[in-house]
């Protein structure tokens, strides 16, 4: 008769630290863990992958007229909620593309996401200086300063390794 009056306890206890505050903890630590060992992942996919030489071109099409893109010239890219903003030196071209889409794809030419409106190509990168509580900040070679998140600063660091 102890034995599963034992047993009940033991299930309540568990439930108990499972419920609240013992739950919430549990929940963030294992969520933060999910995160790091996605950015390794990631990394890895980086490391492993490398660099495509000739990255395949990005179609444009406006009024009339279809251009291809070669995605080495685009400097960044920013994100328009269904729509993106190529920012190529002085000309901006809009496509009717997502920001994650287009991660996916860029992601093994050098392409980084640093802010979750932002993708910028890796060789473009002049300089990545760092701000107060986290954040930093990246110095384009055109003369641009784009911030960088916290959440997105780990996955730079990675790429510009």
């Amino acid at each position: 008769m102890s034995a599963p009056y034992q047993d009940h306890r033991t299930i309540r206890w568990s439930s108990w630290a499972l419920s609240g505050f013992g739950y919430r903890n549990w929940a963030a630590f294992r969520s933060e863990r999910q995160r790091r060992e996605s950015l390794a992942a990631k990394a890895e996919i980086l490391r492993s992958a490398g660099r495509r030489e000739v990255p395949e071109p990005l179609i444009v099409r406006s009024v009339g007229e279809v251009e291809k893109i070669d995605p080495r010239d685009v400097d960044w890219i920013e994100g328009c909620g269904n729509y993106a903003r190529l920012h190529l030196g002085a000309r901006q071209i809009l496509i009717r593309r997502t920001l994650t889409s287009l991660c996916d794809e860029l992601s093994v030419t050098g392409f980084v996401r640093i802010h979750r409106s932002v993708i910028v190509n890796g060789d473009r990168v002049a300089k990545v200086s760092t701000g107060t509580h986290g954040d930093a900040f990246v110095e384009m070679s055109n003369g641009h300063r784009l911030k960088v998140s916290r959440t997105h600063r780990r996955a730079l660091e990675i790429a510009t390794l």
